[in-house]
């Protein structure tokens, strides 16, 4: 009997040890509450450690940290969470602290996005479609839902589906449309949902739109175009968007002015692969993804968008001279355009992340491979380069001390739970 009891005990702290991690947001839960208890924040977070309903707690403090007691409210959902009347259960509120239980929020991510397709359903079951305020809401809730990126691999194969059909829908309110088309592009913001998107039909779909389009471009088919983008940006469904003739879709799109023609070349040159054939692009284009790259380094708005240089021109330009011919023109292009400039800008920046530092540098090694043109610039700018070297060391470091605050951290926890 003791050992049956021991392993109880065992099992017990394997399921609160599961559902230790939380998350703060500023702000308060609002709706149907498990209990209210006046008790320090330590000893809060302790009670919904135990409880097993308990997804989320808020309190009301001028400090994240109140070392005394305070009022906390429990609750059986998360900060995402959707009334019946489609509004949010969060409110933002600097003086109200929030805490939510990451594993017990990701196990009811499947349930709260049933509950809000269930809805979106009984919307499209009414005369005349619905209230498309109330889509609206509904869409808004999906999309709190999808924000966290550990969320996405879950709730994706769920939502796609459904998103698709109201973004695809010629009878929907072209708000509704657009929100619609907003989910698929944060579901792509991943690199482990493009299959997902792909073998649900956004794809196709979402070509069928940009191809029957007539002349020029209308919202509807820009954000078409955006969600296609988004599929090729983290590469991890190139394999079946090029069986399926991407490639050769987005080139044909490269050679339109403006937005589309820019936003297809970044999504090209992230599609493409070694040996991939970037000789078709258009010049112009290689001059605006430079343009762009130093838009994005100056943090200034281009075609309503503030850009990341990853994933977005710098990754572009990465893969372009990674992946390119080597006998190409396109580095001479590129060297015109002012490349060199705009990576050592990168590299120089001491507040670059180090993401983009390596991928500046994987270009500049790119390049001073095929060209004799760049290595007398590299040549020129060896101080930026071994001062580059040091501050990746310095980035190597800090992640090691993350990593050994995490560890101490958990092992205390654990050891004070013991006691």
């Amino acid at each position: 009997m003791r050992c049956f009891f021991g392993l109880l005990a065992c099992i017990l702290m394997i399921s609160l040890g599961k559902a230790k991690t939380a998350r703060y947001r500023a702000g308060v839960l609002d709706g149907d509450f498990l209990e209210r208890f006046t008790m320090t924040v330590s000893e809060a977070r302790d009670y919904c450690i135990r409880t097993p309903s308990c997804i989320s707690f808020s309190f009301m403090s001028p400090t994240r940290f109140p070392e005394g007691d305070v009022t906390c409210i429990f609750f059986a959902f998360s900060d995402w969470h959707v009334k019946s009347n489609g509004e949010s259960v969060f409110r933002e509120d600097p003086s109200w602290h929030s805490y939510v239980n990451t594993t017990r929020e990701r196990d009811a991510v499947p349930q709260e996005v049933n509950l809000v397709l269930e809805r979106l359903d009984s919307m499209s079951n009414l005369r005349g479609g619905g209230s498309v305020d109330y889509k609206l809401s509904l869409f808004d809730s999906l999309y709190y839902i999808l924000l966290p990126k550990e969320h996405k691999v879950m709730a994706s194969p769920l939502i796609s589906p459904a998103a698709l059909k109201y973004a695809s829908s010629k009878r929907e309110d072209t708000t509704v449309r657009l929100s619609a088309m907003r989910t698929l592009i944060l579901i792509g913001d991943s690199s482990e949902t493009g299959k997902i998107l792909f073998d649900a039909g956004v794809y196709h779909s979402m070509q069928q739109i940009i191809s029957t389009r007539g002349e020029g471009w209308d919202v509807i088919s820009k954000t078409a175009l955006d969600v296609i983008s988004n599929m090729c940006l983290y590469r991890s469904a190139n394999e079946i968007l090029r069986n399926a003739g991407a490639h050769h879709f987005l080139l044909s799109i490269t050679t339109e002015p403006g937005f589309p023609g820019l936003q297809a070349t970044l999504a090209l040159t992230h599609l493409g692969d070694d040996g991939f054939e970037h000789n078709d692009l258009p010049h112009e284009k290689l001059y605006a993804l430079v343009e762009l790259m130093r838009n994005a380094i100056d943090g200034d708005i281009t075609y309503g968008i503030k850009w990341d240089l990853i994933p977005g021109p710098l990754s572009s330009i990465k893969y372009l001279v990674m992946h390119g011919n080597k006998r190409s023109q396109m580095h001479h292009h590129l060297l015109d355009a002012g490349l060199i400039e705009q990576v050592l800008r990168v590299l120089e920046d001491e507040c670059a992340s180090p993401s983009e530092v390596e991928a500046a540098l994987q270009v500049m090694s790119s390049l001073v491979e095929v060209s004799e043109r760049a290595r007398k610039m590299a040549l020129l700018a060896e101080h930026t380069l071994n001062e580059a070297e040091n501050r990746l060391k310095e980035f190597t470091t800090g992640a090691l001390l993350a990593q050994r605050l995490s560890t101490f951290i958990t092992s205390y926890d654990s050891m004070k739970s013991e006691l």
